[in-house]
């Protein structure tokens, strides 16, 4: 099941422009992170991957991947109040993916732009039934998404195809997770669009959809059949789409 969005984020798009790899807007903080394997190859990026952080906030994500000794960036980082901090330019290699592979290749982050939302992920419920994430945090029952069958990556992937997608081993049994906030969401979708504009975006992925197993991240409280369908338009426009 996708969380559904009662509406669109209500910025135009021309508020928030993209130029030498950077994005533009006056509440975009933009900061720059060690961690990096220098520029992509010619013709890329052409990948997003979505990731949640796990973290308790923002400030200390965007922290964690400034220090050289995490070996982790990212090239964005969404808020739950659609702030918006960029680590890396978009045409710098970010260290997001790990060990990752996709329609027969491996190391995403050679391909892929990572954005990183503001998210606790994977909830616990403690001996009282309160919903608790790895660090502690108790969270209210309506920042709470409740999934008894999540696999995001049956849905499609982007623009070829996908047979490299597997079903999440969460598939079958319910879990709980850390709801995203409608404007994180929607200005996620519109800097998505944004990106697929102006790069040669072919693949639009969840962290769990190339490190099955491993990652679990967005996770089922995204929704990114969602985004996907919202993109096809944009793609249509670069690139035909296949319906495989």
């Amino acid at each position: 099941m996708d969380t559904v969005m009662t509406n669109t984020y209500s910025a135009p798009l021309n508020a928030v422009r993209i130029e030498n790899n950077r994005l533009h807007a006056s509440e975009i903080e933009h900061v720059t992170s060690p961690n990096t394997s220098g520029e992509f190859p010619r013709n890329f990026p052409d990948t997003l991957v979505i990731h949640f952080t796990g973290g308790s906030n923002a400030s200390s994500s965007v922290n964690y991947m400034l220090n050289p000794k995490s070996k982790v960036s990212a090239h964005l980082v969404m808020g739950r109040n659609g702030e918006v901090t960029q680590l890396l330019p978009f045409n710098a290699i970010a260290w997001h993916a790990g060990q990752s592979s996709f329609a027969g290749r491996k190391q995403l982050n050679n391909y892929a732009i990572g954005i990183e939302l503001d998210n606790a992920g994977q909830l616990n419920t403690d001996a009282n039934g309160e919903y608790v994430s790895w660090f502690g945090k108790r969270y209210h029952p309506n920042d709470v998404f409740v999934e008894s069958s999540h696999s995001n990556s049956t849905g499609r992937s982007g623009i070829k195809n996908n047979s490299d997608l597997q079903e999440s081993p969460n598939a079958h049994s319910p879990t709980y997770w850390h709801r995203y906030s409608e404007v994180q969401l929607q200005r996620t979708f519109d800097l998505c669009r944004l990106l697929c504009k102006t790069y040669h975006i072919n693949y639009v992925l969840g962290h769990e959809e190339i490190s099955p197993g491993r990652k679990f991240d967005p996770g089922p409280a995204f929704p990114l059949r969602q985004l996907r369908r919202y993109l096809i338009p944009v793609r249509i426009d670069n690139h035909p789409l296949s319906e495989n």
